[in-house]
This record gives C-alpha cells, sequence and structure tokens, in this order.
C-alpha cells in the first residue's frame, strides 16, 4: 500500500512536471525519472454473470519498481447521484475515471472466478509520463464526468484513445485481424448463454446496430479491443514500425475458459415460452370458433402484454439517449395502441358485436410481415416473429367471428 501512495504522488506531479516543458525539453525534465522503470499495461477482465458484466470491462495499469502501481478506471459512477435511476433509463449517464491498486482493483475478478490478462504497452518513460499524467489530471479534477455511451464512449474507447494521444508517432492496425461483424453480431456473441437477456436487447437495439461495424465501433467490447491491439503497430516519426503490445501476461487466472459458468434464470427460453403461447391460442381459436364466443380474458391478457412492451419500446424510441433504440422499427409492432383501444376491443368482444381495432390490427401486422421481409433491415429475432404471428391469427379469429355474428344477425 505504501508502495501504492507513493506512485500517486509520483504520477500526481506529472502534469506539474509536463508544464516544465515550456522552459526546458520533456527529456531533461524527467532524465531524473528514467531510472523508475516504469511501465503501462493494458488490463483486459473477461465476462461476468451479471447484465453490467457480459462484455467484460478495461484499465490501464501503471507499475513501477520502485513506487508501486496504480490502476486507472473510466468505469465509475455514483448511484447517490440525484435522479440515478431516471437518467440512467434515459441514457443520460455521467461516468468518471479513479485509480486504485492493483491488488483491491483485482480483488472482485477473482471473487467471480474472471481472468484479468495484463499486455504491456511498447511505450518509452516519456510516453507512460504523458499518458499517466493525462488521465490523472482528470482524476484531480474535482466533479470531473464524462458522459458515458456503450457503444461510442466507454471505459475501453477512453483507455484506447488515450494510448493513442500519448504515443510520438501513430499506431497502425492491421485490418486482416478484424472480421466483419455488426454490432449486434457483438452482442449475441457475449449474451449467448443469456436467453432472455439476449431476447430483451432484440426488442430495443434498433437497426443502425445491424450495419457492418469498423473498427473504431467494434472496439467498445474489451476483449475485442485487447485482440485488435495485440496485432497492432507504432509507426514512429522516422517511420520505424514496432509492435504495440511486447508482453502479455495473465494476473488472474480465472477457470479454464477465462469465463465463470453462467447463472441459469428462467427454466423455460423465450423461444420455448412463445411456442408455447402459440399453441395456447390455436386450441383456443379452435374452441371460440366452435363456441362461437370469444376468450375475451386472453384478449385481454394477450393485448396488455403487446401495449406495456409497447410503452417501453415508444418511450425508449422517443426519449432515451442510448445508442440505436431511436431507430427501431420494431415500434410498428409493439406500441401503445392496444392499451388505448383495451376497454373498447374487450368490451366488444364480451358483447359480441363486430371490433374494429382487431380489423385494423389485422391489416397492419400483415403490413409489418411484409415490411420486415424487405424494406425494413434491422434484425427480428425469431421470437419476435411467433409473438407478431400469435397477434395476427388472434386478430384473424376475431374478426371473423364478428363478419359471422354481424352477417348472423343481419339474415334474420
Amino acid at each position: 500500500m505504501f508502495k501504492a501512495f507513493r506512485l500517486l504522488i509520483f504520477i500526481m506531479c506529472l502534469p506539474i512536471w509536463m508544464r516544465a516543458q515550456e522552459n526546458r525539453s520533456l527529456t531533461e525534465s524527467t532524465e531524473h525519472l528514467a531510472t523508475d522503470s516504469l511501465e503501462a499495461l493494458l488490463l483486459t477482465c473477461s465476462p461476468g454473470t451479471e447484465v453490467w458484466q457480459y462484455y467484460g470491462h478495461t484499465a490501464l495499469l501503471i507499475q513501477s519498481k520502485h513506487s508501486g502501481d496504480l490502476v486507472f478506471n473510466y468505469g465509475l459512477f455514483d448511484f447517490r447521484t440525484p435522479n440515478f435511476t431516471w437518467r440512467f433509463i434515459l441514457g443520460e449517464t455521467d461516468y468518471t475515471v479513479g485509480h486504485t491498486s492493483l491488488e483491491h482493483f483485482v480483488e472482485e475478478y477473482q471473487q467471480r472466478g474472471s481472468a484479468v490478462r495484463a499486455a504491456k504497452l511498447n511505450l518509452s518513460q516519456e510516453e507512460i509520463i504523458r499518458l499517466g499524467g493525462s488521465i490523472m489530471t482528470e482524476c484531480m479534477e474535482r466533479g470531473w464526468t464524462y458522459r458515458y455511451n456503450f457503444f461510442y464512449d466507454n471505459c475501453a474507447t477512453r483507455i484506447r484513445d488515450k494510448i493513442e494521444q500519448c504515443i510520438e508517432g501513430e499506431v497502425i492496425y492491421d485490418n486482416d485481424h478484424i472480421p466483419q461483424l455488426s454490432l449486434r453480431d457483438i452482442i449475441h456473441a457475449y449474451s449467448a448463454p443469456y436467453k432472455w437477456s439476449t431476447f430483451g436487447q432484440d426488442l430495443l437495439i434498433g437497426a443502425p446496430a445491424d450495419l457492418k461495424a469498423d473498427r473504431i465501433t467494434q472496439e467498445f467490447a474489451p476483449e475485442i479491443l485487447e485482440q485488435h491491439l495485440n496485432h497492432a503497430q507504432i509507426k514512429r516519426e522516422d517511420g520505424t514500425l514496432s509492435p504495440l503490445i511486447t508482453e502479455k501476461r495473465t494476473i488472474v487466472e480465472g477457470n479454464v475458459t477465462g469465463q465463470i459458468p453462467f447463472k441459469k434464470g428462467l427454466p423455460l427460453s423465450p423461444f420455448a415460452c412463445v411456442w408455447i403461447l402459440f399453441l395456447i391460442m390455436v386450441v383456443l381459436n379452435m374452441w371460440d370458433r366452435k363456441r362461437r364466443k370469444m376468450s375475451w380474458i386472453f384478449d385481454l391478457i394477450l393485448l396488455s402484454t403487446q401495449g406495456i412492451m409497447g410503452c417501453i419500446i415508444t418511450f425508449m424510441f422517443l426519449f432515451s439517449q442510448h445508442p440505436t433504440v431511436a431507430s427501431n422499427a420494431l415500434i410498428l409492432l409493439f406500441n401503445p395502441l392496444p392499451l388505448i383501444f383495451l376497454y373498447w376491443t374487450i368490451k366488444a368482444e364480451r358483447k359480441g358485436r363486430p371490433c374494429l381495432y382487431h380489423t385494423i390490427a389485422l391489416v397492419w401486422i400483415t403490413l409489418f410481415f411484409l415490411l420486415s421481409f424487405t424494406i425494413i433491415k434491422q434484425y427480428v429475432s425469431p421470437e419476435t416473429y411467433v409473438l407478431a404471428l400469435c397477434l395476427l391469427l388472434r386478430s384473424e379469429a376475431n374478426t371473423i367471428a364478428s363478419y359471422r355474428q354481424f352477417k348472423s344477425k343481419n339474415s334474420r
């Protein structure tokens, strides 16, 4: 702990030493520090089992053989911030940067069984001082925050940008090792064991997540950033090339796969649940047709569920700043209209009267199917298609029943 405190004091002085460049060169001002043997390492933490842990984490470690170590972390936020929950839902989440010792940083990952890997950055002492000083300046600034964005500005992208800014030269990435992936592809890869989380994310994330993501965009995921940096090179001002990463080691082993076993959720997957719903609906349609009366309680539950889902998606579509949710084509299928017309719809079903809502829904959902296979360039999950089919067939059954009842009354 004493060594970590010494390194903290050392790095806190870096901005002062860096401002001294007006009077003397950086080499001269840091010559007496070269013996401190600073090292900068990228820390990549493997995913955990909670929603916010699915994609892992990135931090920066600065080590000194004589003064200890410090870990800089851009993934900090304060639950005590006024209206935190509301702001989090709206995507107005402000994160900050902090520092701690390596021992304290890895403690959480040791407890949950996640691996922590370190990649040594091929930086000069001057570049490490510049890197550490830049981050420490933000740490020291009272109330410093940044507007966190899951895809475009997070703990991984912040560290990447800081590394690139401190280098005298430029970082050259190997495009041959960058696969063609969309943001949704990456999300699916990490959330695959968690079927309900994947289903929920597919409902909320819109069409922009299905576009091919470039290298920079893919690097919101810490492990992808780690892979890209492993194949990157530094092009110095004199044209020479050298690898950005010179050494890799594991600080926390984790389990064999680098991830802990995923937690068991609901016993049935979303796919199984929607097909069970479909079978129930088919049986009810046949029963209702035989007895010439609609099961309005089933429709009450079905339309209420559709409307509640629609309220959530519509709210995110209109008000949230979370990335890609404002371009969600599923708002055509899930919106508040079923709730708005719920009273009159159920009243008409109970009295055996024609229901205009079901006729409109029949046309609208049919149009959704046609558009989703032609114009709409957004991934729609199989579960969502089955749900849409349930709504379509239920509206069809209600429309046919209403027509028959209307025809029967007029023929008397």
